[in-house]
């Protein structure tokens, strides 16, 4: 547990807590049943509640899993009372882990830690949503890396590589879109509870997660193109090869159709004449030349 006192307030931040952090907290904070049985444990979805003296919010923070090759949410839950702020995650929080190290600068204090908890947890959330969007530019990398196969001629290596990145990209947008109406409650209800003074700040949150959505759907969007296009490259190539495939069959099928009939046990014309076989195969090849002529002539080869 890691308290951190501001002039006007108090912020404490409990990375994996134990049975004694909730009943700490229940104690000081007076915390309803409910709430203690939240935090006791991760909640699979975002939430925010409204109680008589603090406000609970769970929100969930997508990092990039490097072993899974994939993002992963992170949640990360707030009690926000009148003079303080409580974070409780049950992982590793490398956000967290960074903001309480700024807080440990006097610097960083005087200029976002000397108002009220509720600017300071503007100042949290948004620095939380900037982290996010750190967090997606592995995947802006992914896109860059994509393109430049596309284009090299790496059709099928990229297939694979557009559908990892789908994966990580549809895991980070799971993470992140169900919290939308969670914010949009909390603005609502944080303005009744804290007062309209507060308005701007929890509108600002907002903001700060619209940002990450709208480069979210940025990112899709491109993914989608970017698919589009090497299915067409992929489709091409297909259709040169079979033009290719049909025309050589075209080409073949007569030289093998005649070659078929002299090569049956009866008798055929000309059979007595030593000259047989050059006539056989000069015919063959006038007829090859006047198919090629002829495809040529129609433009499809």
């Amino acid at each position: 547990m890691n308290i951190t006192n501001a002039k006007n307030f108090s912020w404490i931040d409990v990375e994996s807590p134990s049975a004694e952090d909730v009943e700490f907290l229940q104690r000081k904070f007076t915390l309803h049943p409910v709430i203690v049985e939240e935090l006791k444990q991760p909640t699979l979805r975002p939430k925010v509640d409204v109680l008589d003296d603090y406000i609970y919010l769970a929100l969930h923070f997508p990092e990039y899993d490097a072993s899974r090759k994939t993002s992963v949410g992170k949640e990360i839950d707030f009690i926000i009372t009148h003079q303080d702020i409580v974070t409780l995650h049950y992982d590793r929080s490398a956000e967290a882990e960074e903001l309480v190290a700024l807080c440990s600068d006097p610097h960083f204090q005087e200029k976002y830690m000397g108002g009220n908890n509720i600017e300071f947890l503007r100042y949290m959330l948004e620095y939380f949503f900037e982290f996010s969007l750190r967090q997606l530019d592995h995947i802006h990398k992914k896109i860059e890396k994509i393109e430049e196969k596309i284009y090299a001629g790496r059709e099928k290596e990229t297939l694979r590589a557009i559908f990892m990145t789908k994966r990580d990209l549809l895991d980070f947008r799971r993470t992140i879109r169900p919290q939308r109406t969670v914010i949009d409650s909390l603005t609502l209800r944080g303005e009744e509870f804290f007062g309209a003074s507060t308005k701007p700040y929890f509108e600002s949150i907002l903001s700060g997660y619209l940002r990450v959505w709208d480069m979210l759907e940025t990112h899709q969007e491109t993914l989608n193109t970017l698919y589009e296009t090497n299915n067409s490259l992929l489709n091409n190539k297909t259709n040169e090869t079979m033009k290719f495939l049909t025309v050589m069959a075209t080409l073949t099928f007569p030289l093998t159709l005649i070659a078929s009939i002299f090569g049956t046990n009866f008798i055929t014309p000309g059979a007595q004449n030593p000259y047989s076989f050059w006539l056989f195969i000069l015919c063959l090849l006038l007829i090859l030349l006047l198919m090629i002529f002829f495809l040529r002539l129609k433009k499809l080869f």
